[in-house]
């Protein structure tokens, strides 16, 4: 259908996150540690945070005020 946006639609829970924003579903970040992987999804709530798989580090669940991410693309 053409009227329909494509790509993931933020859920309530991270429609107003501006993590969410910042780093949506799908964008390539690099962890200082961990490297480069890519976001798999992210929660809101008191501490937001992200599960992104990373290419040698596996799937990892990462809280955003502890961490530096730097967006890739």
């Amino acid at each position: 259908d053409r009227d329909r946006p494509s790509g993931p639609r933020p859920s309530p829970a991270t429609a107003d996150n501006p993590w969410a924003r910042e780093f949506p579903v799908g964008s390539m970040v690099r962890h200082p540690r961990f490297g480069l992987g890519h976001v798999v999804s992210v929660t809101g709530g008191g501490s937001p945070r992200a599960e992104i798989k990373f290419r040698d580090a596996g799937t990892k669940t990462i809280v955003f005020e502890y961490v530096r991410l730097v967006r890739v693309r």
